[in-house]
């Protein structure tokens, strides 16, 4: 008997359990006012921590219990100083401190996932000057100093990554912020802000979650403008809008350099980055505090590296992820003075797009609750 073909099937499932989160964390302030200065000390302090996970007996892979991946700790302690050198001049110097201690936990060992350490201060300063009583500008400059979180520092490590990064260097950002603005509040009640910024960045963490890698491009410059407006319409009624336009450039992105198509290695730009954003919203709010709310959101085109989530592929590429505008509706209505029932309709048009290419977003959807505030 000649045989003419054949197929088979398999069903993968995946039954885990995750244990239980241990993390805490701590955060206060105090602010205090002596003359012309308004001084504001405070700190926080957070420990990332979980109980690992399991597979059930089910699941299609052994049966095994592991420790959990990464332990950090994340402090960070700062002083501002608001000083009003007159009525209308305002200078307000900073200093901040942030640590970062990651240690591998008992499945992170068997991984090879490093223990990292990283800290540094970073001082900041902010000129304010109030030109009419609706109408002030600013300018404002700071290192440009971020520490990596847990996950950054376990894909970069993990052999699980879309790509070996292990071997690459895992660095601190560092560098320079400049972001400068214009606000005015207008007699028609149209508040509008306009605010350009320049970012020149050492080390720039990127973490990938579409290949799911975290790692330092050598050097990043990303700079835009932020324009926002909003309108009291009256009967309950207001609008507002913001949009933001946003450019970067890179140098030395070794995840380009080493995995990404010969012949897309010239790519300089941060991947996932849309050159345009808009944001809309209209809503009402009645006289015994019901909202409605009706958004509309819209994100340009922008470059991504994906390699068509084909298991051990290399062949990663740059690729055009599409536009798209979504529109979504809220609902809040207070039944008593503390408890309010909301609802959503969420992606109304019921489109087709993605937030993160290669993953379809949820198409229409809705929902109700319950809130209480006491």
């Amino acid at each position: 008997m000649r045989k003419v073909g054949q197929f088979s099937v398999r069903i993968f499932i995946f039954h885990k359990k995750w244990f239980d989160d241990k993390s805490y964390g701590a955060d206060g302030s105090y602010k205090i006012t002596i003359d012309k200065h308004d001084l504001t000390v405070g700190f926080e302090y957070t420990r990332f921590k979980d109980g690992g996970d399991k597979n059930y007996s089910d699941d299609y892979r052994a049966h095994f219990q592991n420790g959990n991946y990464v332990n950090s700790e994340i402090t960070g302690i700062y002083l501002m100083d608001d000083f009003h050198i007159t009525k209308n001049f305002t200078i307000t110097p900073g200093l901040r401190y942030s640590s970062y201690e990651g240690k591998a936990g008992p499945a992170g060992k068997e991984e090879g996932i490093k223990d990292i350490s990283m800290e540094g201060i970073a001082p900041s300063l902010k000129l304010t000057y109030t030109y009419d009583k609706n109408s002030l500008v600013y300018l404002s400059l700071a290192r440009a100093l971020r520490m990596p979180t847990p996950p950054e520092h376990y894909w970069h490590y993990s052999p699980d990554a879309g790509a070996d990064t292990g071997d690459l260097p895992f660095k601190k950002e560092d560098g320079l912020m400049i972001q400068g603005g214009w606000k005015n509040e207008f007699p028609t009640k149209t508040s509008l802000e306009i605010s350009p910024y320049y970012y020149r960045i050492k080390n720039f963490i990127y973490f990938d979650l579409i290949n799911f890698v975290s790692y330092n491009i050598d050097r990043a410059t990303i700079y835009g403008i932020e324009i926002e407006v909003s309108q009291q319409i009256g009967k309950g009624f207001s609008a507002f809008a913001n949009y933001t336009f946003q450019k970067s450039k890179t140098k030395g992105d070794p995840f380009v350099e080493n995995f990404v198509a010969p012949e897309d290695r010239d790519f300089d730009e941060i991947p996932a980055l849309p050159k345009h954003k808009i944001n809309l919203g209209l809503q009402y709010k009645g006289a015994r505090g019901e909202k409605v709310t009706l958004y509309g959101r819209y994100v340009s085109s922008q470059k991504v590296i994906y390699n068509n989530n084909t298991l051990y592929n290399t062949d990663l590429r740059v690729r055009t992820q599409k536009s798209y505008f979504t529109a979504d509706l809220e609902v809040s209505y207070p039944v008593t003075k503390n408890i309010f029932v909301l609802g959503y309709l969420h992606n109304i048009f019921d489109k087709n797009y993605q937030e993160r290419f290669g993953y379809p977003a949820a198409g229409r959807n809705w929902g109700i609750g319950i809130r209480g505030v006491f």
